[in-house]
Order: structure tokens, then sequence, then C-alpha cells
């Protein structure tokens, strides 16, 4: 794995990516679990924030929506 992307998908289903760097994997070559953090300014819920775990040969897997803690 890559790493990690926050993205946004607005009512149209166009997506923004909100961080402006590939979040670099903590654990890939340990296979151990790893806790990450990124901060969403100005957001009130998790709707329409998703996670995309980027592959080493670029496949994209999209996981959420975020959910508000």
């Amino acid at each position: 794995m890559a790493g990690f992307n926050v993205v946004q998908f607005d009512n149209q289903n166009n997506k923004t990516q909100l961080n402006t760097a590939l979040i670099q994997c903590g654990q890939c070559v340990t296979c151990l679990g790893h806790s990450y953090s990124f901060f969403v300014p100005k957001h009130r819920s998790g709707h329409g924030i998703f996670i995309e775990m980027v592959k080493t040969n670029g496949q994209v897997l999209t996981f959420g929506p975020a959910v508000k803690l």
C-alpha cells in the first residue's frame, strides 16, 4: 500500500481531495495497526467525507462515509 487520501464528494458526486500530499502508510512494512488523524476544517458531520486507500499498483479503494466522533 502506498498511502491514503481524505476526499469529499459533493451532491453531484464530484470528488475533492482534502489532503495536499499522500498520507504515508505508518506500518505497511510490518503489517501492524497504526492510528491516523486528519483535521477537516468547517465540517459538521462525516457526510461526504471518505478515505481512499491507494495501493502501489495505482488501484484506489474508497471507504466511508466518515463518522463524526
